[in-house]
């Protein structure tokens, strides 16, 4: 089971222009309007808690030392700085460098200033930031050493390998290795740069595209930095822990339950509220989610998801269903969730989950090879508010 064709930064732009809330088949669901609604007041900002409601973009909390490293200011508001690119999927800044620098520590070090060089999860986010950053070639936040498949440079997000459905990349066809990098070497570019650690550079003009680069030694490459909003978009409720996420904000909202449960019962429990097991419409969504859990005094390393195995009726073979009916196939499914070498056929459950693996090429994906009979969960509802269902309640 592979992704669908990619989208084209003009299929990219086209879903930009058809405006926030606009429902649009291959579009990233429900992106958030371009500025804020709402102004967040002075008694919010400051408490740390990001109030998406209200306007805020950030919040660093007490004492946040506003502009020391981070892209909030005083107005718990997102400052990108002179050349810096807000993106309203997930609020955070991508800023093109003006010096070009080896990955490491050059690249790094420029970053470092609270955050990282460039990495990116989805074919809406490559194509925002290379839209914006018509500079040339770039870094992207991939290594790899010897066969290993490339691993990304930020904690949480997935790495990428050929074996990997889930797992992003600019490329033609995700089944194949990057090209490789020739440009100056010339005719001799592949075996001169296969004596290299091998990382990524992403092409922007002439032509979009990755391929594999040198870590060091010259040509440098330019460096764009992304740096994330501060705060916590979530806050204990009587069932669990509620969250908002920025990409699906107003339109539903989340609940951790961190009690070890068996699928069939996560899935009641979460039904009983009037939700669902949470349905990833986005690598946004995921991305966003887990980085929120990731903050939790004991963040999860594994959760159920509304990901499950049915027989389809007319074939009568084994397929994956999402829980708000749609197919995990075909082109109107969700963008693929799975890990390396995922689904596992025949798996050891019949309902995904997602894990945290350090450094793992499918860090955050979904798998269903080799789940404990009891995990956490995350259960969605409809609308835009924080609370717990009632039926979940103590």
């Amino acid at each position: 089971m592979r992704r669908a064709t990619r989208w084209s930064l003009v299929a990219w732009l086209y879903c930009s222009a058809v405006g926030a809330g606009a429902s649009t088949t291959g579009c990233v669901p429900d992106l958030p309007p371009d500025g804020v609604t709402g102004t967040a007041s002075a008694a919010i900002c400051g408490d740390g808690y990001v109030d998406l409601a209200a306007g805020e973009q950030c919040d660093p909390g007490a004492n946040p030392g506003w502009g020391a490293g981070n892209v909030c200011n005083s107005k718990c508001q997102v400052e990108c700085g002179d050349g810096g690119f807000l993106w309203p999927v997930n609020n955070h800044c991508y800023q093109a460098m003006s010096n070009a620098a080896d990955l490491d520590p050059g690249a790094v070090s420029q970053c470092n200033n609270g955050g990282h060089v460039v990495t990116f999860g989805s074919e809406a986010e490559f194509g925002a930031v290379a839209w914006a950053n018509d500079i040339g070639p770039f870094w992207v936040g991939l290594t790899t050493a010897a066969s290993r498949p490339y691993v990304s440079e930020e904690s949480f997000e997935p790495g990428w390998s050929a074996t990997c459905p889930g797992c992003y990349a600019y490329t033609p066809d995700p089944t194949v290795p990057l090209r490789p990098w020739v440009g100056a070497w010339g005719d001799a570019g592949e075996d001169a740069a296969a004596s290299y650690e091998q990382c990524v550079a992403a092409y922007s003009s002439p032509g979009t595209y990755w391929c594999q680069y040198p870590c060091y030694g010259l040509p440098s490459t330019r460096v764009v930095c992304e740096r994330e909003p501060i705060g916590e978009q979530y806050t204990q409720c009587d069932a669990g822990v509620c969250v908002n996420l920025v990409v699906t904000q107003g339109r539903k909202h989340y609940l951790y339950i961190d009690t070890p449960t068996a699928p069939e019962d996560a899935e009641a429990q979460c039904t009983l509220g009037g939700g669902m097991l949470v349905v990833f419409e986005s690598p946004e969504e995921r991305e966003q989610l887990w980085k929120q859990l990731r903050m939790l005094t004991e963040p999860p390393a594994r959760f159920w998801i509304g990901l499950h195995q049915v027989q389809n009726q007319t074939t009568g073979m084994p397929e994956w269903l999402w829980d708000d009916g749609t197919s995990a196939e075909g082109s109107t499914a969700h963008p693929s969730e799975w890990g390396d070498n995922e689904p596992s056929e025949p798996g050891a459950t019949s309902r995904a989950y997602v894990r945290h693996i350090p450094q793992g090429i499918d860090d955050t994906l979904a798998r269903n090879d080799e789940a404990e009979d009891l995990l956490p969960f995350v259960c969605q509802f409809p609308g835009p508010g924080v609370d717990t269902p009632s039926a979940l309640a103590p």
